[in-house]
């Protein structure tokens, strides 16, 4: 085989390997647009675009962590530290906190019989939040690409 077929064939295998790589990092980035938008903060700004003049979700207080509050430019979501993280992001989405409630949603609970009769439950707290539009406080957090 002429040694020019080979390296015909290797740069063919590393332009598919290129293409491969671009299309897998779009995805990524198309993941992550996707992940925000479905995000309370997603929807907040998405509802404040609308022009509407309130805004709630609820929110299970044990899974916030998992929460996305920012996308930076190159597409990377940062997630919330805590609670105060996604309050503050839905804030500077233009929002103002006008009430709050908490409520134990339950999930399964049984009773113990003999003399102790204790009941096992479990469940979760889930917050919910309503916001007032704020049109001084519309100031999105914008992160830089390649910042963590």
């Amino acid at each position: 085989m002429p040694f020019w077929r080979s390296e015909e064939r290797e740069a063919r295998s590393a332009e598919e390997w290129n293409r491969q790589l671009l299309a897998e990092e779009e995805a990524q980035r198309k993941r992550a647009a996707e992940e925000f938008d479905a995000s309370p903060v997603g929807r907040a700004r998405a509802a404040y675009d609308d022009e509407l003049e309130m805004y709630q979700f609820s929110l299970p207080l044990d899974t916030v962590t998992a929460v996305p509050v920012a996308r930076a430019d190159d597409g990377v979501v940062h997630y919330a530290a805590d609670v105060s993280d996604v309050l503050d992001s839905v804030v500077r989405e233009g929002w103002e906190l006008h009430s709050f409630s908490t409520v134990f949603a339950l999930r399964t609970a049984s009773l113990a019989g003999g003399e102790t009769r204790r009941a096992d439950v479990s469940g979760d707290l889930v917050a919910t939040y309503v916001f007032v539009r704020e049109e001084t406080s519309h100031a999105p957090l914008q992160v830089p690409a390649g910042s963590t």
